[in-house]
C-alpha cells in the first residue's frame, strides 16, 4: 500500500488481473452473536416494503449492526416480497431499526436470536445443487420509482418464464448506506469506481432453473429488465456506473464501462496500471476464469 500504491489500489477490485495475493492483513471484530432470519409479505404490500427499506437507510446511520435485503420472489405460483434480516449483535429482542418493516402484515417469518453460522446455513438453502443459476447486477441512486419499475419489469418478464422446469425467480434490492460507502475510500480507495460519499441501490436479478435448453430465454428476460431500469435511471439522472463483480452476469463488463459502453475513470485507471505492471498481460492470459479487463466473459449478447 505504500511501496506500490497504484498496484495495491488496482488489486482491490481488479483482483487476479494484476497478481496473486499470497497474504492478507485483516481487521477483526469481536463476535457477540446475532439476530436475524427471513420475513415475507404479499405483493400488495410492495409500497410499504420499499418505504421500510428507505426508512432503514435513514435510520441505520447511527447503528452499523443491521442488514436488510428485500427481494421480490416468485414462490408457489405467486409473487411475494421477502426480507432477509440480520443484526450483528447478540440481542434477544427485535432491534428497533426493523420496526417499520414489522408494521407490515407478514405471511412467513424465521427471525430471532441466531448465530452467524446458522444464518449462513439458512441462506445456503436457497442454492440447492443441480440447478442453473446466474445473476445480473446494476446500480442506481436511491429512488422509489426505480425500485417499483424494477419490480414491475421483473414480474412482467418473469411471468413469461413460468413454464420453464424448476424456475425460481428472485430480484434483490440492496441499499448501500453512505456509512458503508465511506469505507470504500479507506487505504487509498478502490479500483472499481464505487461511490464512496452517498448511498446507492444495488439491484440483483437472480433466477434458478433446471432446463439448460431454456437458459437464453432467462438471459434475455434479465437483460430486458436491466436495460429498462437503466434507461429510466439515465433519463432521471440517477445512474451509478458501478458493477459489483460478485453479482455480475457473464454478459456484463465488470470493469469500468458506463451504461452506454464508454470507458469511465475506473476502467482507464485499471488499464493504465495493467500496462505499467503487466504489459504482456500475463495474469490475464494465464487465468482461464473470471472477469478480464477487456470485456464481458461471454461476448454474445442475449
Amino acid at each position: 500500500s505504500t511501496q506500490n500504491p497504484k498496484l495495491y489500489k488496482a488489486l482491490r477490485g481488479g483482483g487476479a488481473n494484476f497478481g496473486i495475493v499470497t497474504s492478507f492483513v485483516l481487521d477483526t471484530y469481536p463476535y457477540t452473536g446475532g439476530w436475524g432470519g427471513q420475513w415475507a409479505t404479499t405483493l400488495d404490500q410492495e409500497d410499504a416494503v420499499i418505504d421500510a427499506l428507505l426508512h432503514y437507510g435513514e435510520n441505520v446511520k447511527n447503528d452499523p449492526n443491521p442488514s436488510f435485503l428485500p427481494a421480490l420472489h416468485f414462490y408457489e405460483g405467486q409473487w411475494v416480497w421477502v426480507g432477509d434480516l440480520f443484526y450483528c449483535d447478540g440481542v434477544t429482542t427485535r432491534p428497533s431499526v426493523f420496526d417499520k418493516l414489522y408494521e407490515i402484515p407478514s405471511i412467513f417469518e424465521t427471525a430471532g436470536p441466531k448465530s452467524l453460522s446458522k444464518k449462513a446455513w439458512e441462506m445456503a438453502q436457497s442454492y440447492p445443487e443441480a440447478e442453473y443459476n446466474t445473476m445480473w447486477v446494476f446500480c442506481t441512486k436511491v429512488d422509489k420509482r426505480l425500485t417499483k419499475l424494477y419490480s414491475a419489469a421483473w414480474q412482467r418478464e418473469g411471468n413469461k418464464l413460468i413454464d420453464i422446469d424448476g424456475i425460481r425467480m428472485t430480484a434483490v434490492v440492496q441499499l448501500i448506506t453512505s456509512q458503508t460507502a465511506s469505507f470504500f475510500r479507506r487505504r487509498g480507495g478502490n479500483g472499481l469506481g464505487m461511490p464512496d460519499n452517498e448511498p446507492f441501490l444495488m439491484f440483483n436479478i437472480e433466477p434458478h432453473w433446471k432446463d439448460a435448453g431454456q437458459s437464453w430465454r432467462v438471459y434475455r428476460a434479465m437483460k430486458t429488465v436491466a436495460d429498462e431500469v437503466n434507461a429510466e435511471a439515465e433519463r432521471l439522472g440517477l445512474v451509478v456506473d458501478y458493477i459489483y463483480i460478485n453479482y455480475a452476469s457473464q454478459f456484463q463488463n465488470g470493469f469500468g464501462k458506463s451504461a452506454d459502453g464508454a470507458p469511465v475513470a475506473a476502467g482507464k485507471f485499471l488499464e493504465e496500471v495493467s500496462r505499467e505492471y503487466d504489459p504482456d498481460r500475463v495474469f490475464q492470459k494465464l487465468r482461464g476464469a473470471g472477469f478480464k479487463l477487456d470485456g464481458a466473459h461471454v461476448s454474445r449478447v442475449p
